[in-house]
């Protein structure tokens, strides 16, 4: 399955899941917040029936920087795509993004597929603001495990696979935060093989 793929659309968004995954990518700077995020995305899940999705970071407050916004980002969609609700991540998007995420979900909903992910690896450049600071881009290293769970068996369908991003993010200002308006796939890497020294 491809979380990200290129597109020459705004509608950058993950395909629908097959054994090839999702690409993840590394970041520089704040320690605290990749603690926070591996924290988020291992909390896990068992290899028998899907469980409780780990939790949310705290969308309500809003995220003050573009950076923390895009970690926000990441940990709520590991949670929206694992428990196919694309309400869990309605508070770290704009609208316009937000209708791209439950396009997806609800693809892998008819596909009776279900995506678990966790962030191995994450860094990033300082973001690039516009003038009037109300919009800003930042690019990321991400590197994820990950792998589709079949809803009618409630198994995993396959063994855990890794794949690597460069992304891009687009966010804006709103009242509440940042939130991320766009991604977009610079540069990817996958390892198609189970990495079985991961399997569970």
């Amino acid at each position: 399955m491809r979380l990200f793929r290129r597109s020459a659309t705004p509608f950058v968004q993950l395909v629908s899941p097959t054994p090839y995954g999702h690409r993840f990518l590394y970041m520089r700077g704040g320690l605290a917040l990749l603690a926070t995020l591996v924290l988020l995305v291992m909390a896990g899940c068992s290899s028998g029936d899907l469980i409780e999705s780990p939790s949310l970071p705290d969308g309500a407050a809003g995220a003050q920087a573009p950076e923390q916004a895009v970690v926000d980002y990441l940990g709520a969609i590991s949670v929206a795509y694992y428990s196919l609700e694309s309400s869990a991540v309605a508070g770290f998007v704009t609208e316009e993004q937000w209708v791209r995420e439950d396009a997806y979900i609800e693809l892998n909903r008819v596909n009776n597929e279900a995506l678990e992910m966790q962030l191995v690896a994450y860094s990033t450049a300082s973001p690039v603001l516009s003038e009037d600071s109300t919009a800003a881009t930042m690019q990321t290293r991400e590197t994820w495990r990950f792998r589709i769970w079949d809803l009618k068996t409630r198994q995993p369908a396959e063994e855990w696979s890794r794949a690597e991003y460069t992304m891009s993010y687009t966010l804006t200002l709103a009242d509440t935060g940042w939130l991320v308006a766009a991604k977009d796939v610079l540069e990817s890497s996958e390892t198609t093989e189970p990495v079985a020294s991961e399997s569970r």
